[in-house]
């Protein structure tokens, strides 16, 4: 008992000191952490971060589109918010603050898909619903873990939390993000094929995710080793690794299984299915452990190489067979003119034939004495085969023939005499086959006859086939690069006109997956000849943007999607090709801006050209026509975007490009959610199939509403906050008084104008109120952030005028709303009490604005000044003696004498007196809006609480009040309110006075001594918040188990909070003064 005693007054006797508003914290407690954050600093300077951003991004971002998709407009707000607030407390350095932001703003909004449709269908089962709620749960918390790794200190301070958070997000984040894409898809496009878009799903995210990576930072003990290879040294553990290796085996197999069980044995695709399903993933994971896929094994690389190829060879049969079936004779069955069973044998020979040509290659046994003789002969075999299904005549079987052997010569000799007769045989081939098939029919494929058609396909035939010669036999690279550019932009044209020419048709001449394979198989070509310098930069920067806009085409289907698709990919991704000054090698220099600024004005120009794809594509994500606020508004996000990459890349230190992003991102988000409408001018730019959604073309038809509102105002909140965020983030700080004032009198009379006119219309007096409420607000909140040589003496004033403003606001809605005579008819009661809310809101955003910029401004100045008297030589640490944690009164005066010494310096004495001024305003107001909406409902107090922490400690109100109490106000006030909720319910019961009957004098009884039970935890807890007074064990478990009855018997949800919240706490105190005794022992 001793030595826990003495654990804690030791432990105590040390406390931490982190907090800005600390009264315990002196200069040489700041001489200390500084010369420790020293090295901390150049450690986080020098720290790379996160070093997989990229992959993240490629299995978190199209979840979190959809997923955000799925919810209503409030989640949309949620995002932007948060995201504002921020970019904005990073920018000003508070970096525990943002992440506590991103945390909150994830959280809200995985709280608003509670009621979003898309999510909690009626139509499907709840437990259905729970599970797919729950994974998009666990979607938002990768993404909060995503963002926690982004900031560097927490590398350098907390490696091993890193390293956990880092291992959770790649054992998670591919399982996760596969089943919601894969969701999405079947959503659009059907459950049929779902199991097909989860196996391609998990191949790319294997890929990524499955090879071991080293992590961004890890402790430097020593590595443990699995099968020879050190497992510390990679972000996955062995475990994970296999778990997505299993996933990856038979996870599309069990869904393929799930979703066809009714008719699993009635067709025989189905066997062809489920051989496809789990003998390409085989066949990937082989092909990964090239790469040390197969780390987790625990075999030796002689057992996994044999274990490799014996697996792939089975996987190779089973993969052919499954081609053959789902793919040969399910699609092109029409082609294949030879009977059964001998198409069958004729196409089983050719599809083996050219999987033992490729494992051939791959094993490198084609070549030499044996292996060119053998290639020959199985080359030939399969050509012959194939030109026999499909029924060539007798005149024909030498231009296969000599097809074949030309290609299996030049495979050995690299001669392009060789190449030509494989060229030459491969054209006449084609050739018959179009004519046969597709020549003769007189049909218009979009702005394409079908002859014309057929003479591109030739001509892309030559292209394709001129490309492996050009490359084999060493053209030089400009030509290479040029053909197979043609090559691509022909194949997206031809792709394009197929595939929108008959897509709504159900048997299309052209399947999507198709462009899928054509549009990956291009990207990974394109990639290799790259790594291997076959090709110009320039043109692998155009054929990789060619071949990834050929996916749109499957998202909107037309004869204008490629070109707008294709200039929005370059403009977009130039960002990325030009070289950093680091790049470029010592003398280059830095991108100029006027480049910089040529860049995103591309951009946006590229994206408005493709205005009428974007229009496409917002119809098909909202499934209704935009307004043209809404296109705008998105071309400024994507344009934000490109400037972010820029300035991210190429000007990392400068403020102003930084500035830029805001700005457009501003101005892109506030289109987006405010919509306001635009010129009538403007409509000359859309054409008859894309015409914007505009309330000025229904009021023009059906006439106006009686409860419209003026669009215009919009434009004014839109204006104030771009001069918000001017005036908040001035790059120069020595920026003129009158200037900033200027901004804020500006945004604070757009934001008046803007709340004036949407909520206060017809009220002249009150319009007064609020114009002049938020001028004064902006002028406070921008010299709080920004302050002048004579703002200190003034603002105090401008605080007064708005906390007295507020009885007069609502004595001028009282003049304004009764009458002079007589009542109110009910329906217009309504509307004047839900005014009367709206005002105790809008002022209550006001205090709480205020609040938390006072909050946030004695931080830092504390911590400024702080340092200051450091550098200058202070006072030395004085320690509290050991009895209890408390201090001794002439302590606390020393504490609280040097923290007024600090806010003096500064003129600002005043500063934390009125942010609790304006905290305790918020808090009432919020608790009038609780009765007023709500009718008082308890559960808002967890909600009202927390504005409490914006308390700061001052010299009038809070004086005693430091860092370490700074928990208490918001516990203590969730007690006090539930306790009076309580209170208030039984003297109602006590009211009824004698019509009670026996039975409700009880339950009167029971519900008084359920109060009384749960009061005793909740004054152990505040006490120990307050104070630091430990309770001992014993008291907690003789106190804590009467919060027990009153939790289940109560007849009142208060008295039922108040309970549950005491045995909280009580778990809480004993976990927390176990924690205090554990860190006291380690001093011992």
């Amino acid at each position: 008992m001793a030595d826990r005693r003495r654990a804690w007054t030791v432990a105590k006797a040390h406390p931490s000191t982190d907090g800005p508003n600390s009264s315990a914290s002196t200069s040489e407690d700041v001489s200390v952490r500084s010369e420790v954050a020293k090295p901390s600093q150049t450690a986080v300077s020098s720290n790379p971060g996160f070093t997989h951003n990229a992959r993240v991004a490629w299995a978190l971002v199209p979840a979190l589109v959809h997923a955000a998709g799925s919810g209503a407009t409030h989640t949309l707000w949620t995002i932007t918010i948060g995201a504002m607030i921020t970019y904005m407390l990073d920018a000003l350095r508070f970096r525990e603050g943002s992440l506590a932001v991103i945390w909150a703003t994830l959280v809200l909004v995985n709280m608003g898909l509670l009621f979003s449709p898309h999510v909690w269908d009626p139509h499907r089962s709840v437990i259905h619903n729970l599970l797919i709620y729950g994974t998009t749960g666990q979607l938002f918390f990768l993404t909060g873990l995503w963002a926690t790794l982004q900031y560097k200190w927490l590398h350098v301070q907390h490696t091993p939390f890193v390293m956990v958070c880092e291992r959770v997000l790649f054992a998670l984040s591919p399982v996760v993000s596969a089943v919601l894409q894969c969701w999405g898809i079947a959503t659009a496009t059907g459950a049929a094929n779902a199991p097909f878009h989860l196996m391609c799903l998990l191949s790319v995210y294997y890929y990524l995710f499955a090879i071991p990576l080293t992590p961004s930072c890890r402790p430097r003990d020593k590595a443990t080793t699995v099968g020879g290879k050190a497992s510390a040294m990679y972000v996955q553990g062995p475990e994970e690794a296999a778990t997505q290796a299993a996933l990856f085996l038979f996870s599309p197999v069990l869904m393929y299984v799930t979703l066809h069980r009714p008719t699993l044995f009635e067709h025989m695709h189905h066997l062809w299915s489920l051989l496809l399903l789990a003998s390409l993933p085989a066949l990937f994971i082989c092909f990964c452990s090239k790469k040390n896929a197969l780390w987790w094994t625990n075999m030796s690389e002689e057992a996994v190489q044999a274990t490799v190829w014996g697996v792939a060879a089975c996987a190779l049969v089973a993969a052919v067979a499954g081609l053959e079936g789902r793919v040969v004779f399910f699609a092109f069955q029409r082609f294949i003119l030879v009977p059964q069973p001998w198409s069958w044998i004729l196409v089983s020979v050719a599809l083996y034939g050219v999987a033992l040509l490729i494992a051939g290659h791959l094993l490198g046994s084609l070549r030499g004495e044996i292996g060119q003789p053998v290639a020959m002969t199985v080359m030939v075999t399969s050509a012959m085969a194939t030109a026999l299904a499909a029924g060539a005549p007798m005149w024909l079987m030498p231009a296969p023939f000599f097809a074949a052997v030309g290609l299996a010569s030049f495979y050995s000799t690299r001669e392009l005499r060789d190449y030509l007769f494989f060229v030459a045989g491969a054209t006449i081939s084609f050739a018959w086959f179009l004519t046969q098939h597709f020549w003769f029919l007189e049909i218009q494929l979009g702005s394409l006859s079908l002859r014309e058609l057929c003479r591109y396909l030739l001509l892309e035939l030559g292209l394709a086939l001129a490309v492996p010669g050009l490359l084999g036999v060493g053209a030089p690279v400009v030509i290479s690069t040029v053909v197979l550019a043609t090559h691509g932009a022909l194949l997206g044209v031809m792709e394009e006109q197929l595939y929108g020419g008959a897509h709504d048709e159900d048997d299309g001449l052209y399947p999507a997956y198709l462009i899928v394979a054509t549009s990956l198989i291009g990207e990974v070509l394109v990639y290799q000849l790259h790594c291997r310098k076959l090709l110009h930069p320039i043109g692998t920067w155009i054929l990789r943007c060619l071949y990834g806009a050929k996916l749109m085409i499957l998202l909107v289907p037309g004869t204008y999607v490629l070109p707008s698709a294709f200039v929005v990919a370059l403009a977009t991704t130039a960002v990325f090709v030009i070289p950093t000054k680091e790049e470029a090698g010592p003398g280059a220099t830095r991108l100029s801006s006027g480049a910089g600024l040529a860049l995103v004005a591309g951009a946006f120009a590229a994206l408005l050209a493709a205005r009428y794809t974007l229009f496409d594509l917002i119809v098909l994500v909202t499934d209704h026509r935009p307004s043209e606020s809404l296109v705008l508004g998105t071309v400024f996000v994507v344009t934000a975007f490109v400037a972010m990459a820029l300035a991210e890349r190429h000007y990392p230190n400068m403020p102003d490009p930084k500035r830029g992003v805001l700005m457009l991102m501003c101005v892109g988000l506030l289109l987006l959610l405010l919509r306001p409408p635009l010129p009538r001018a403007l409509d000359a730019m859309w054409d008859t199939a894309h015409v914007p959604e505009d309330e000025r073309d229904d009021v023009e038809v059906y006439g106006a509403r009686p409860t419209a509102k003026a669009a215009w105002p919009a434009w004014t909140l839109l204006v104030t906050c771009l001069l918000g965020v001017l005036a908040t983030t001035s790059a120069s700080p020595a920026q003129s008084p009158a200037m900033q004032a200027l901004y804020a009198v500006l945004s604070g009379a757009g934001a008046g104008v803007y709340i004036s006119y949407e909520y206060f219309d017809g009220h002249r007096l009150l319009r007064i109120v609020v114009l002049s409420v938020t001028i004064s607000t902006s002028l406070m909140v921008v010299f709080l952030q920004r302050p002048s040589a004579s703002s200190p003496s003034w603002m105090p004033f401008v605080f007064a005028f708005l906390v007295a403003i507020l009885p007069a606001a609502l004595l001028a809605h009282h003049v304004d709303t009764t009458p002079s005579k007589g009542r109110l008819p009910q329906e217009e009661e309504a509307i004047v009490e839900e005014m009367r809310n709206t005002l105790i809101a809008f002022f209550t955003c006001v205090y709480a604005l205020l609040a938390f910029s006072i909050k946030l401004k004695v931080s830092s100045l504390l911590l400024g000044g702080s340092t200051r008297s450091h550098k200058r030589g202070g006072v030395r640490r004085m320690h509290t003696p050991a009895h209890g944690g408390a201090r001794p009164g002439h302590l606390k005066a020393l504490g609280a004498s040097l923290w007024a010494k600090q806010m003096s310096e500064f003129g600002l004495a005043w500063l934390p007196a009125v942010g609790n001024i304006a905290v305790i305003l918020c808090f009432a107001l919020s608790l009038v809006l609780n009765v007023g909406i709500t009718g008082g409902a308890d559960v808002s107090i967890f909600a009202i609480a927390p504005l409490l922490l914006l308390l700061n400690q001052d010299m009038y109100i809070f004086k005693g009040m430091g860092d370490k109490q700074r928990y208490f106000p918001l516990t203590a006030a969730v007690a006090v309110y539930l306790t009076l909720s309580s209170i208030s319910y039984l003297l109602d019961q006590v009211a009824m006075g004698a019509s009670m009957h026996s039975n409700q004098l009880m339950l009167l009884v029971k519900n008084t001594a359920a109060v009384a039970f749960t009061l005793p935890m909740h004054f152990f807890f505040n006490k120990f918040l307050w104070n630091g007074t430990r309770t001992s064990d014993l008291t907690l478990l003789c106190f804590a188990p009467l919060n027990l009855p009153p939790l289940l018997l109560a007849d009142t949800s208060s008295i039922r909070w108040l309970a549950g919240v005491a045995i909280i706490e009580s778990l809480a105190q004993y976990f927390m003064s176990r924690h205090v005794r554990l860190t006291g022992l380690k001093y011992i």
